[in-house]
């Protein structure tokens, strides 16, 4: 199992089949001359150096992974995470599409920002008659994100015709009414 991140030799190998085995004998012989003195056979009876010879097979699959089916794939191969983590950052310059986690991570925020300028935009202009598709153009949303935000909203979206809507006070007691009358229906 691998618990963590190993330091490998700073040579990024080139992804032809006879420069990985390379590489890869030659970091097995790093690790060993590490973790068991160069013994090579005595890997398997150190936890330590099983660890990094865990993180090491991985990090190998995950370069043949990458060479045949791409960064894509890493999710089907279950190609371990922080493994999968350290190749792209060691690949990012040769492969610019790849994606690291954290900013996977940033734009789930992002979400959350759009979502609290939508709400904040209906409370700024209360009043006015909108459609899902000027709340779509507001928020750069799609049709059916920009459809569920109004739908789940009863009490800020009030329906006056079939596809307009108008922005209610939603702290107001009225409103609040009208959207617990709207739920038990």
């Amino acid at each position: 199992m691998i618990k963590n991140s190993y330091q490998l030799s700073n040579y990024t190998p080139n992804l032809n089949s006879d420069d990985l085995d390379k590489w890869y004998k030659e970091e097995f012989k790093i690790f060993a001359n590490s973790f068991c003195n160069g013994d090579l056979f005595a890997i398997r009876y150190n936890p330590n150096a099983q660890n990094a010879q865990n993180y090491l097979c991985e990090y190998e699959r995950a370069l043949h992974v990458l060479k045949h089916n791409g960064f894509s794939a890493f999710k089907s191969y279950s190609i371990h995470p922080i493994v999968a983590e350290d190749v792209k950052k060691m690949y990012q310059e040769q492969f610019p599409e790849i994606k690291l986690e954290s900013e996977l991570i940033a734009k789930k925020g992002e979400r959350k920002q759009k979502y609290a300028l939508a709400e904040n935009w209906c409370k700024e202009n209360v009043g006015k008659k909108v459609t899902v598709k000027s709340i779509m153009k507001i928020t750069k949303w799609s049709y059916p994100t920009a459809n569920n935000f109004v739908r789940s909203r009863p009490n800020v979206f009030e329906k006056i015709a079939k596809g307009v809507y108008i922005i209610t006070n939603a702290n107001s007691n009225a409103t609040n009414r009208r959207a617990k009358n709207a739920n038990k229906k």
